[in-house]
């Protein structure tokens, strides 16, 4: 059926959950809408860019690009943007969404309805990114209690801290 864990667990595992890092992996995931924008506009430098090398600096809070002559080019555009892409995947804030995203994709392995599985994601995303303007009792899960998809959100935002190996 999916998920290895049990209740039992599942609370034994989001107890080693300290406070200061389940806050951390909060704040993580507020900034996940931020970091998928940001991910894809870095990515669309890369692919339409025209295989050029510049250098990012700031000026009084304005990002700026140097490009460096193209003279001498080796003609390896393809393997410098394969490159660029690699580099990419590791940016610390890639990373994080990533680490999101990874989580993501293990909740609710267990359900067999697709919708529910879905709304049990979309709910726990809202819940970690505004707990007081999303409670469990205005998401409209139907077929979840309560105590499970508290659950179900620790080993959410667990999973986010082992992908981050912050714990």
């Amino acid at each position: 059926m999916g998920l290895s864990l049990s209740d039992e667990e599942a609370i034994t595992l989001t107890e080693k959950l300290p406070w200061d890092v389940k806050q951390e992996v909060l704040w993580i995931v507020r900034g996940y809408d931020r970091r998928v924008k940001l991910f894809k506009e870095l990515r669309s430098d890369i692919l339409n860019g025209g295989g050029e090398n510049y250098v990012t600096y700031k000026v009084k809070n304005e990002e700026r690009r140097a490009y460096l002559p193209g003279g001498g080019s080796d003609g390896r555009g393809v393997e410098r943007k394969e490159e660029q892409l690699a580099g990419l995947e590791q940016l610390p804030e890639v990373r994080k969404m990533r680490a999101v995203e990874y989580a993501l994709g293990r909740v609710g392995l267990d359900i067999t309805n697709s919708e529910l599985r879905q709304k049990l994601r979309d709910g726990i995303m809202l819940n970690c990114k505004n707990r007081y303007g999303s409670p469990f009792e205005q998401l409209g899960l139907v077929g979840i209690s309560q105590k499970s998809f508290y659950r179900r959100r620790d080993v959410f935002l667990l999973d986010i801290a082992k992908f981050l190996q912050i714990l």
